[in-house]
Parts: C-alpha cells; structure tokens; sequence
C-alpha cells in the first residue's frame, strides 16, 4: 500500500518526564503482592547528521544536524484473584519523543510527553474477552480491518475504543469500537467492525466480517468481506473477497480522494486474496494471488502484499511498493531441503495495474508493470559451517521510472565453537536505469563476530559508481549488539546509512540518509 500523505503536525502535549512516574510505578507494584507485574523500557538515541530533502543543495551541503529521542516504558499489571471473572490485565505505557528537525519537517512531529501513550484493561470471564482503551485488531488477512503498530515506521493505525471477544471450541465472534489518533498517514477516524468465524472442523473454517469507517477525514466507509478455508491432506486453500463501499463521495472536509469521479461511477471498490499451500514428496509449494481495486488508500486496510517483502540487503532497500487501490499479481514460491544438504527456495511474482478486466498482470508500460524472481539456497557443508547463496532480477516500470535489477548474494556462517561464531557476506547489484540512461553497480560488504549469548560485532561497507548528489558513494558503519542478563539489549551503531525505503506489510516511510552515533535499549523488568 503506497501512503504519501504528510500526517499533519502533532500538538504539544502535557505530562510527567519518561523516568519518573515509572520508577514510581514500579516501586509501587513491587511493594504489593496481590498482583504481577512486568515492565518494558525502550530507549533510542540518534546524534548526528541526515540529509533534508527539503534543501537543494547537494552532498554533503544538504546535511542538518539530526538529534532524535524516544523513550517508551510499558507497565503491565495481572491480577488472578477476582470477584468476577479470570483474569485481569492492566497497561500503560509512557512516551517521551524529542523528534529531530527534518521529522518534524516531514512529518509534522513535535514534542511530546504523554503518561497515557497507549492504556488498557483485559478482562478474561470464561470464553469471553473484555478489552477496553488502545486495541489492535485484524479480520481475516486485513481486507476490511488491520489495525497494527510498527514505530520504526512512525505507524500506529490502533483506535481509542473497546473489543469484545468471544470463543468456543467451533465459533469465534469479535466486534472492536474507537477512534484513531493522528500519527504518520493517519488521521482521527472512527471505526466499528464486527467479525464471525465458524469452525465445523479442525481442517474447515470460514467467516464474514464488516467494517463500517465514520468519515471524520476519510470517506464514509461501509466494508463488508468474507473468507474460508480448509485443509485436505497436504492442500490447504485460503481465500477472501472484500469490497469498499462509499457512502458518499467527499470526506468531511469537502476535498475529493483520488479515483472518485464526480458521477460516482467509482463509489464500490472491492479486493480478492487466494491462497493455495501445497507440501508434497518434500516440496513445499505457495501460491498467491491479488485482485485489488479499492479506489483508494486507506490506513486502516492492509492485505497480503502478495511478493517476497524480503530478500537481499540491497535488492530490499529499493523495494516495490503495493497498491491496494489498483493492482493485480500473484507470487509462486517453492522450496525443497535436498538429502538434508541443500535447501532451495525459488520466489517468483508479477504485479501491475489493472488493464481493462484482465486476470493476469500486463507487461505494458502503461499500467506500471512489474515482476522479480529471486532463487536462495542454504548449504550445510559440515557441522559448523553453513553458506548462503542468492541471486534476484527484478524490473519495473511506472511513471517517469524504469530500472532492471540483478543482485548476487553469498554469506558463510562458521561456528567456531558453541558459543563464538564469524560470518561474512558479500552481496552486489547491477542497475539499469532505462529512464535516465546509466547503469550503476552497488556492493555490500558485512562481517560478524558474535559471542551467544552476551552479543556481537558487526562491520558492514556499501559503494555505489553512482555518485549521487543527494547522499554520496560510500557507506561505513559498525554496530554492537551486547546482551546483559538476557532481558536487556543495547545497540550501539556508528558511522553512515544509506537513506532508502522501510516496508513492512505494505507500508512504507523514506529513510533519510544519516551519519553518526545511535544508541538502542530494550529492557524487560
């Protein structure tokens, strides 16, 4: 799912610092004994430099100073003994965000310090669920309803509301209520679903769902969707079909999205995922396929992107965007472990705008067409040595766009000992930029020594021939991973990044390129 959309800009808020009330909290729960208790802290601390898109002069004259913090500290209270119902949960969890200059440029973040930065109560009363405050919620593979939270993409699409979910051994009915906040590519909206599966056996399942989305931005929206599956030897077959329904055909303030015409002609989109799993004579075989054509963009909707979202480090950071609001591809994948010596994994999958009522993907340039083939395979060559060899072609084509991609990939991973282990790999990349008229190669080079469990070492060097006037040829950078107690992580990395795209499901947010200092903490209590 493409999202351009600059969120607007946060207000200040008010509250306590970060570390304060959470000492507090936790000195008081410990003093207690009617109650569990469990904590997490999450730090992060960049201080350097990044590039502004927003300046025009070139490398490295674009540069600003970049000083980012983020701090998190989530607080969870179980309580087991009550006078209804099974179990209890609280949350809370604090924020302290100090966003650099470019971010706040980009995407319209500002100080914030809230005490209440995500607050919940579970109660679990025997096959029902209460939940009430911050809930995340998906039907079925995300065609009408996906609601998720990923901070490294500044997305948060969770609403301010309540769930309800009920459980038995062959149904399971789910309705979710509340408000979203305005974040990167959200706004404030308010949603209602409410999803039914049925279960007749372990291997047959299927379910409807409905989404009804208020218009506070958006369009009014009313998402009806069903789904099944079922699983018959080694077949197993998933499929759903959703549409979009507008309710009228202008948000609540007045502006018309793209792909609403005025004589509403558009005002029904609607989606259809199939999935066919087949694992036979030792060959696992996957099957994807999409029909999207919901009109437009919506935060709210994330279905399967149906490719390969990961593959080589640099084939990943000049990923292909999905569309949701008109795309059709499908993706084959099929792997194979071979004398218990070689594994081997072959992805292949093409994607493009619809052309007229066509099932299959066009190769036309028109209707911005694209396909990749990517082949991996994994060689246990003795007992403490594993290689790793890639290779990936991809081309696409769209407005003002069109590269070929041809990546090499190898990496060795030899286990000195059951605790010391080195490993190296090396990856390249040949570009043909057809639309510009210049090819490039990107190299990338990666060592690491790491020490299980307390942590590890890693050097990494990226080159481009392109000399690019917005971030230059060369990247170097190292990283330490230390592990103190097995519940507290700190990340420590120095040097340069190269800016890019971070996907994950669909959703995506450019990365600017960065040189300097950063620090990560992830602690649980």
């Amino acid at each position: 799912m493409i999202k351009t959309r600059t969120a607007p800009r946060y207000g200040d808020s008010t509250g306590s610092m970060l570390l304060l009330p959470a000492l507090m909290l936790i000195i008081m729960v410990k003093s207690g004994s009617a109650v569990d208790y469990s904590g997490n802290l999450q730090l992060r601390y960049d201080s350097g430099r990044e590039v502004n898109p927003r300046v025009s002069d070139p490398f490295p004259d674009n540069r600003v100073d970049r000083d980012y913090f983020e701090g998190l500290f989530t607080a969870e209270l179980f309580f087991s003994k009550l006078p209804v119902g099974d179990r209890l949960r609280l949350g809370i969890r604090l924020l302290e965000l100090r966003p650099s200059d470019v971010d706040e440029q980009i995407y319209g973040f500002g100080d914030e310090r809230r005490i209440d930065d995500r607050i919940y109560a579970q109660l679990s009363l025997n096959r029902w669920e209460f939940w009430l405050g911050d809930v995340y919620e998906t039907f079925g593979r995300g065609m009408t309803l996906n609601l998720f939270e990923n901070r490294d993409l500044y997305f948060n699409s969770g609403l301010r509301g309540g769930k309800v979910t009920y459980r038995s051994g062959r149904v399971r009915f789910k309705t979710i209520y509340g408000q979203s906040r305005r974040w990167y590519l959200v706004e404030e909206e308010r949603l209602g679903g409410i999803n039914l599966e049925y279960k007749p056996s372990p291997d047959y399942y299927f379910g409807g769902n409905l989404t009804l989305q208020d218009g506070l931005y958006y369009n009014r929206r009313f998402m009806p969707g069903a789904y099944g599956g079922f699983k018959i030897g080694p077949v197993s077959l998933y499929a759903e079909y959703a549409q979009s329904r507008l309710r009228d055909d202008s948000t609540a303030t007045g502006v018309r999205l793209p792909g609403i015409l005025s004589d509403g002609s558009s005002r029904r989109g609607e989606g259809a995922f199939v999935g066919l799993d087949v694992d036979l004579l030792g060959v696992y075989t996957q099957f994807n396929y999409k029909y999207y054509h919901f009109n437009a963009d919506n935060p709210f909707q994330t279905p399967p992107i149906v490719q390969r979202e990961y593959t080589m480090h640099l084939m990943s950071s000049h990923p292909h965007l999905p569309l949701i609001d008109d795309q059709i591809g499908f993706e084959a994948d099929v792997s194979t472990l071979l004398d218990d010596l070689v594994f081997l994994n072959l992805n292949f999958s093409r994607a493009s705008r619809h052309d007229g009522r066509d099932l299959l993907p066009s190769l036309k340039e028109d209707f911005s067409p694209f396909w990749e083939a990517y082949l991996e395979s994994e060689i246990y060559a003795h007992e403490r040595l594993n290689l790793k060899l890639g290779a990936g072609w991809n081309e696409e084509a769209r407005v003002n766009f069109w590269q070929e991609k041809v990546g090499l990939f190898s990496e060795a991973v030899y286990n000195v000992s059951d605790f010391w282990s080195v490993t190296l790999s090396a990856e390249n990349m040949w570009v043909d930029d057809r639309n510009e008229d210049e090819k490039w190669r990107d190299g990338y080079l990666s060592a690491t020594v790491a020490r299980a469990p307390l942590g590890s070492l890693n050097l990494s060097c990226e080159v481009s021939t392109l000399d690019s006037d917005v971030e230059g040829d060369r990247w170097i950078g190292a990283e330490l991973a230390v592990t103190i107690k097995r519940e507290h992580r700190l990340l420590l990395f120095a040097g340069r990044e190269r800016g890019g795209l971070k996907c994950t499901s669909g959703v995506c947010r450019p990365v600017q390129p960065f040189e300097g200092v950063r620090i990560t903490y992830d602690g649980r209590f």
